[in-house]
């Protein structure tokens, strides 16, 4: 689970706890048991103070957004601790989209098989025969490819023991407009003595229903920073817009999204930045919109659209041009408030 300010909030207060469990445990040599009701009523309360729409990123964690779109490295772990491990240069594609996908044989260290560290592999895949099959439930086999580890084409470095192929994704095999594909990338190693690894990933064919012009504009409104972004629909259907906010030097400060129904044409698609998501921070603009994504979510899978970055940058504000105000969301403050009534029980009950 992501870290949130709301997170970081409750580590604070548990942070805060040890001195007096420590004369607790000192007085009586009985160590309490943390009030976890009052913990998690705590961080109701802190998650309380943004709207749901957008959330402030703690100091010093990535984009969530990007860290999204960060394509997992899958293995299928052997008993003997290695594993044949694959991953694609992306989550999702769309017709005519070339995907990279890559192989490698991982020795972990250790004896946890359950568990190995992929990274760091002592030895590679060389003398062996690497190929990836394709598929997906709808469209069943979509293709072939063969890994290669001997520097041409899209393999990076002959001998590193990364065995790499590509894959354009063919018009035949497009899911409907609006929709998208799992599609699951069966990778099999093989070497002359008839040993045998698989590993299983995957990726998803997309065909979303609108796309991201790249015109994007930006104004204050009550205290809140709102942007606009420029959206070709090309069928009806529901669409999710999202953005991260970061200052200039690149950190970031705030998610937003937004979720509207929209008819085929030209659409300009509000995302508003609560005021205190800046405010908190003490931030100043110009700020970044880093990365950005406009995805259908007509059926399921959404159909992903395409992430897009350093899209704009905004006007210059101050910090102070943004309102202080919690936004204080009923559900999470009725959850507080269910929570905070157990702590108070459990209280009384120990007096």
């Amino acid at each position: 689970m992501k870290a949130t300010a709301a997170t970081l909030f409750a580590a604070a207060f548990l942070l805060a706890a040890p001195s007096t469990q420590a004369q607790t445990l000192q007085k009586t040599g009985v160590r309490p048991v943390p009030d976890i009701a009052a913990q998690a009523a705590a961080e109701y309360r802190q998650m309380a103070r943004y709207p749901e729409w957008c959330q402030p990123v703690p100091d010093g964690q990535p984009d969530p957004l990007k860290a999204k779109r960060v394509p997992s490295h899958l293995a299928l772990p052997r008993d003997d601790g290695g594993a044949l491990e694959v991953w694609s240069s992306d989550i999702r594609f769309e017709k005519g989209d070339t995907a990279i996908i890559h192989a490698r044989l991982v020795t972990p260290p250790g004896k946890d098989a359950d568990m190995p560290r992929l990274r760091g592999a002592k030895r590679g895949l060389r003398g062996w025969k690497v190929g990836a099959v394709i598929t997906g439930r709808q469209s069943g086999e979509v293709g072939k490819v063969t890994l290669r580890d001997d520097g041409l084409g899209v393999d990076r470095r002959r001998g590193d023991g990364i065995y790499t192929g590509s894959f354009t994704l063919p018009a035949a095999h497009e899911p409907p407009i609006g929709q998208a594909e799992s599609l699951a990338v069966i990778v099999t190693a093989r070497n002359s003595a008839g040993d045998e690894m698989k590993a299983v990933g995957g990726f998803q064919y997309s065909h979303p229903a609108a796309h991201l012009t790249g015109r994007v504009r930006d104004r204050l409104e009550d205290g809140n920073l709102v942007i606009l972004a420029e959206a070709q629909v090309e069928a009806a259907g529901r669409f999710h817009l999202s953005a991260s906010l970061h200052d200039v030097s690149g950190k970031p400060l705030a998610t937003a999204q937004n979720a509207v129904r929209l008819e085929p044409g030209i659409h300009w698609i509000p995302l508003e930045f609560f005021g205190l998501a800046m405010s908190d921070r003490g931030a100043s603009g110009p700020f970044w919109i880093d990365s950005m994504s406009l995805n259908t979510v007509s059926g399921i899978p959404n159909a992903l659209g395409p992430m897009l970055e350093n899209v704009h940058l905004t006007h210059p504000y101050r910090a102070t041009a943004f309102h202080r105000r919690a936004f204080n969301r009923p559900d999470l403050i009725r959850a507080a408030e269910r929570l905070e009534r157990v702590s108070a029980a459990r209280r009384a009950r120990q007096r």
